[in-house]
Order: structure tokens, then sequence, then C-alpha cells
């Protein structure tokens, strides 16, 4: 067992680049990496053997779209997210995310700027990681509303209930029409302004 604890400025302050940002078994430049990305946190590796980390950017720009797998069950504990939104979507392998002491009921989940976030992954995870700062959404809202919101959006945490694995990549899409996901379908027009797109 490896227990790593770094700093890093936050979301986005990793610098310009796409693609593959890490591949191998060094944990150390993996969680320097990841906490540079996205926020300082504490890392644990739970397995004996070696960790196998995948460590991609998809997207770069006002918002930013992520891969990320560590080959081996890991605790990942963050603490009070700055202020972005993370949403995370499963692409294999399961784990569990903890929102504000609060075990949530799917990892395919949303955490708002603020809420207290812990994280336990198998070995075998990967997942999409959407990072979208506050600041951005905000802008989108005050478009759509006249002025910047009082406060920030907030999202209920789970996306789906239970329509299981298959429906991942539709709900990512929005064509789902499980109900949970409404809010967030939403947002995500403002934010792009369109519904059609998908990565």
């Amino acid at each position: 067992m490896g227990v790593m604890g770094g700093a890093g400025s936050g979301a986005g302050s990793g610098g310009a680049g796409r693609g593959l940002l890490f591949r191998g078994g060094d944990v150390e430049e993996l969680h320097a990496l990841v906490s540079a990305r996205f926020a300082p946190h504490r890392l644990t590796v739970l397995d004996e053997h070696p960790v196998d980390g995948r460590f991609r950017c998809v997207h770069e720009g006002g918002v930013a779209l992520y891969e990320l797998g560590y080959g081996a069950e890991v605790d990942v504990t963050p603490g009070e997210l700055p202020e972005f939104y993370n949403i995370h979507v499963p692409l294999s392998g399961d784990g569990v995310v903890t929102a504000d002491g609060v075990a949530l009921g799917s990892s395919l989940s949303v955490v708002n700027p603020g809420q207290r976030l812990s994280m336990r992954w198998s070995g075998e995870t990967l997942n999409r990681v959407l990072i979208i700062p506050r600041a951005t959404l905000d802008a989108a809202l005050a478009v759509r509303l006249g002025e910047l919101p009082s406060a920030p959006l907030r999202f209920a945490p789970v996306l789906d209930r239970g329509w299981g694995r298959s429906g991942l990549g539709c709900g990512w899409c929005g064509r789902s029409p499980s109900s949970p996901t409404r809010s967030w379908r939403r947002a995500r027009r403002w934010v792009w302004g369109t519904s059609s797109s998908c990565w």
C-alpha cells in the first residue's frame, strides 16, 4: 500500500497539452499530473501489484475532458472541491463516489463546487472525467438569465438510477429518457449551445 499527498493549483493548471499525458507505473508522477490538472488530493494505492496508470486529455478549453485509470485499486481523496464541477462517466470497472460523507448510488455522478469528495476505484476502472469551471457555467447561465447567478448551480449527484451500463452512451449524449439526467442535459446545452454533439 502506498499513500501520496501532494499539492497542485487546481483544475486546468497543468498547462497546454492534449493526448496521452501519462502511461506507466510511476505513481508519484501520475499523482503529480492529476493534482495539477484537477486538484490537490491524497492518493492511496490499495493493491500490492504495481500501478498501471493511464491519463489522457481528450478535450481542453473552457471545459476539459480526460480519461483516467490507475490500473490498481485506489482511494482518491481531494477533500473540498475548488470552483469546478466534477463529472465522472465510468467506461469500465466500478467504484464508489462519496460526496459530503454520503456514498452515491452510482459512480456516474456530478460533484458540485464546495462539496467534499472521496472515491474508491477498482483496478479495472477507466473513467471519463469532465471538468466544468463554475465561472464557465455561470457565464452560460448569465446569457440565458440576463445576470450572473447569486449562488452556484447545484446538481443532484447521481446521473442515473439503475438503467444499466449499456445506457451510459445514450445518457452521456442526452438521449436517455431517465429523469435524473434532465437538469444535467439542460446545463450541457447552455454551455455548448447544442444538444446534438457528443464526444
